[in-house]
């Protein structure tokens, strides 16, 4: 019977993290997150592939319980979070040479990044490139997402 438990989160070492990153081109990135780019199965619902899945917080090394479809990832590092502290994020990001900076809400630096990244390639067609993704110091910018 294939696993379709929810995906928990286990660390592993970086060694194993980039090996897996660099053993194929991932069949899919958001931030640090990635999937190995071979699939290990098909979700038996959906027939889609299901990839082993990685990501890096800070400098923990992480490993997802399951194989995960690439709408799992998506899903999982865009969507946002209902009833999680968020924090102001400051994205630094060049445009044609010039240095810019935006304040984004998000739970984590994972969805601020991906975020930021989708924000920029819609806004700027390519021509901006993403510095930094950096939590702003100020404690009076967290707020509570809610339903």
């Amino acid at each position: 019977m294939q696993n379709t438990d929810p995906i928990t989160w286990t660390e592993t070492t970086e060694d194993r993290y980039n090996d897996m990153l660099e053993v194929l081109p991932p069949a899919a990135m958001i931030g640090s997150a990635f999937l190995v780019g071979e699939p290990s199965d098909h979700c038996a619902a959906t027939g889609q592939p299901r990839f082993e899945a990685f990501r890096q917080r800070g400098a923990v090394y992480l490993v997802a319980s399951r194989p995960m479809t690439i709408r799992e990832l998506r899903d999982g590092m865009v969507a946002r979070p209902v009833n999680a502290e968020w924090r102001s994020y400051a994205v630094t990001f060049t445009v044609l040479g010039r240095e810019s900076t935006w304040t984004r809400f998000a739970p984590d630096d994972d969805h601020a990044t991906a975020s930021a990244t989708e924000d920029l390639a819609k806004e700027y067609r390519g021509k901006a490139t993403l510095l930094s993704v950096a939590p702003c110091p100020d404690p009076r910018t967290t707020k509570t997402a809610k339903e």
